[in-house]
């Protein structure tokens, strides 16, 4: 029963970070960031909706929650693709602060 559980939490997940990156090639930051807190909320502590999170904040120019995220999100990062894209936000927001 765990494991079903388990198995259906993260196939939830998955389909809403599909959903946020439709959004995010779209453009639609508010749908964006709505499909990944919506993932986050599922508790599994992957990166990509962090980076989800982050792009979409830095894209509607909050720059301090985009930071906020990048920074926190660094913690799940499980390849350096990851990583390197949540430090490459976290440098876009410090120029920007500037």
């Amino acid at each position: 029963k765990e494991s079903e559980n388990n198995l259906n939490r993260l196939v939830k997940h998955n389909i809403l970070i599909l959903f946020s990156n439709f959004y995010k090639i779209k453009n639609d930051w508010e749908r964006t960031i709505e499909y990944a807190q919506n993932a986050q909320e599922i508790r599994l502590n992957f990166s990509e909706e962090y980076s989800n999170l982050a792009i979409g904040y830095f894209k509607k120019g909050d720059y301090l929650k985009a930071k906020e995220i990048a920074s926190k999100g660094l913690e799940f990062c499980s390849s350096s693709e990851a990583c390197d894209f949540l430090k490459f936000v976290i440098s876009k927001t410090e120029e920007a602060n500037n």
